[in-house]
């Protein structure tokens, strides 16, 4: 077809259309067809022309689309067609002084046609066009074409705006209010987000940078600056790639600044456009930030309350610019930052204190183990020579081994705390019936009590074939603890009643006492470690608020679960269950 006769077809297509995005598409379609491009696109500018509103595209298919992502936003060579609207035509985009390159699942694209398209000196857009067909550049010829195709498309353009004014301008304010709630939305998860690591190396820096490449700046980079002024931890991200370096020569070229001004003093470093700045106010290097095709800047003070722990920097490409908001938004994600830092470090410092303290633990109580068990053999020893021992000396022998006992025994704890710790506890398992190994328990516990006590020692089994592969021994230390307490909890009397019975595929073990029981402010910390409740002290109960943490982290190593029913004054009721086999 003769190329007047398309391109007057072209125009009647695009003129007669009212809808500003079907012009658009019509539009992209028309050009791409008359060039004979691969791929042609058109860029609406935006009112200040410093970036594009949209992006039309022809010859992409749904899935380059996707891969994409996010449109250009009118930098680089395509922002050079706003700033300066004559044609361009190319050989090689690569090539060109003002490409700052293509995301990573861009098409590939060498040769470009990029025409403006103008309406009574207004810049409304560009055609862009990429990868003529059969040869490997556009002509004069494809020039003049598209230059006149762009007349048209500019009044089909003032058109469709005309007839859809009133919505662009909607659109512009609810895609303003969708920014807005999307950074909202990811200050909301940065903050869940960063504090889930146990020390700074292991917060995840680059994916929160990398969520704010299409937020504020192209590219952005966290520096943490230990105490002495070297950078400990750095992380530099951008959209493309291939421009990281850029970025990382940038920052790395004006270091001594940002150091002095961010992390030393704790100001901000703002530039909003190095080209609207003279460049004695550019606090970095501006020719650098030119020559890298960086337009705006900020470098923020990653600080709390407590310090500063380094430099949170965004810069954006040509010609982006930043805004105040932009400013307040960067100001918020450092300030984030830094919670998520400090956060970090005191965890850190937990972590290196409990590891301390368990150190402290296992030898001590390692070195408890030997004197007492010497302790409590000598005084066996003595006793058993009944005619050494004069009799004035007995009770003072027997408190000795009785508190030697009890020094032997917080050992033993101790020493298991340390080794759940260190995630060294192990159970010896063997098949066994628990209905008969309980009653064995409460005989051999009944034998230590008093003739009073014994008679309060209750034992009830519901069911009696209750197996499975359990450790005998920590079982036996499992009841003992419940028993003991349940007797030195009540010491006014009453029933101290076992129960063993079949919760589904469980055996459930129950000891209840009618004692002083544990008030209800108390009751969610009775498991922990070295916690004894206030009322157990007042009624000068010994022990080492051990006994349940130990219990209920045997019975969890077992497969069961342990829990207790309690009311102060009326006494309380602990159970445990262990899955039968």
């Amino acid at each position: 077809m003769d190329k007047s006769l398309a391109l007057q077809q072209a125009a009647l297509a695009i003129v007669s259309e009212l809808s500003l995005e079907a012009v658009l598409k019509k539009i992209a379609d028309s050009a791409r067809d008359l060039a004979q491009a691969r791929y042609a696109a058109i860029g609406v500018a935006k009112e200040d022309r410093r970036g594009l509103s949209q992006f039309v595209v022809s010859g992409v298919t749904d899935a380059q689309i996707a891969a994409i992502g996010d449109w250009p936003r009118g930098l680089g060579l395509l922002g050079l067609l706003l700033q300066d609207p004559r044609p361009i035509r190319v050989r090689n985009i690569h090539e060109h002084p003002a490409s700052i390159g293509f995301p990573p699942e861009h098409p590939e694209m060498r040769s470009f046609l990029g025409v403006p398209i103008i309406s009574k000196g207004r810049i409304l857009g560009n055609f862009y066009l990429a990868e003529k067909i059969g040869t490997e550049e556009f002509s004069k010829e494809d020039e003049d074409l598209i230059v006149a195709l762009a007349a048209f498309a500019a009044v089909a353009i003032d058109n469709a705006r005309l007839y859809t004014g009133t919505a662009t301008q909607l659109h512009r304010q609810i895609e303003d209010m969708e920014r807005a709630a999307l950074r909202s939305q990811f200050l909301v998860d940065l903050s869940a987000l960063l504090p889930t690591g146990p020390i700074a190396d292991e917060l995840p820096f680059t994916e929160v940078l990398s969520g704010l490449t299409t937020l504020l700046g192209d590219a952005n980079a966290a520096y943490l600056v230990a105490p002495d002024g070297t950078t400990s931890k750095k992380i530099i991200v951008h959209r493309d790639p291939a421009r990281a370096a850029a970025a990382e020569n940038l920052i790395a070229s004006s270091w001594n600044t940002i150091r002095d001004q961010v992390w030393e003093k704790g100001s901000s470093v703002f530039i909003s456009d190095v080209n609207a700045i003279s460049p004695r106010f550019v606090s970095l290097e501006a020719r650098e930030m030119r020559e890298h095709k960086f337009s705006a800047a900020m470098a923020l003070p990653i600080r709390s309350t407590a310090q500063v722990y380094g430099v949170f920097l965004s810069l954006a490409s040509q010609p982006l610019t930043f805004t105040r908001e932009d400013l307040l938004f960067g100001l918020l994600v450092a300030q984030r930052l830094a919670t998520a830092v400090e956060n970090a470090n005191l965890l850190r410092d937990l972590k290196d204190a409990l590891r301390t303290r368990d150190e402290f633990i296992s030898i001590a109580a390692h070195e408890l183990k030997s004197p007492t068990a010497v302790l409590v053999g000598y005084a066996d020893l003595v006793m058993k020579s009944a005619q050494a021992v004069p009799e004035q000396l007995r009770p003072i022998l027997e408190t000795i081994k009785k508190q030697s006992t009890r020094l032997a025994h917080l050992a033993d704890e101790l020493l298991d705390v340390s080794r759940i710790r260190a995630g060294r506890l192990e159970l010896s398992r063997e098949r066994m019936n628990l209905s008969s190994f309980v009653a064995e328990v409460v005989q051999h516990f009944s034998t230590q009590l008093s003739p009073e006590e014994r008679v309060r020692m209750k034992l009830q089994v519901v069911a009696n074939n209750l197996r499975g592969e359990w450790d005998p021994v920590r079982l036996e230390q499992v009841l003992v603890n419940l028993l003991s307490n349940a007797f030195k909890y009540s010491p006014e009397g009453g029933d101290v009643i076992v129960a063993t019975d079949k919760i589904d595929q469980y055996a459930r073990v129950s000891v209840k006492d009618y004692g002083i029981g544990i008030p209800k402010d108390q009751q969610q910390r009775i498991f922990e470690p070295f916690f004894r409740s206030p009322t157990a002290v007042q009624a000068k109960t010994a022990g080492a608020g051990l006994g349940l943490y130990l219990s209920k982290e045997i019975i969890e190593r077992h497969g069961g679960k342990m829990w207790f029913e309690s009311e102060e004054g009326k006494g309380s009721a602990f159970y445990f269950t262990l899955p039968l086999t």
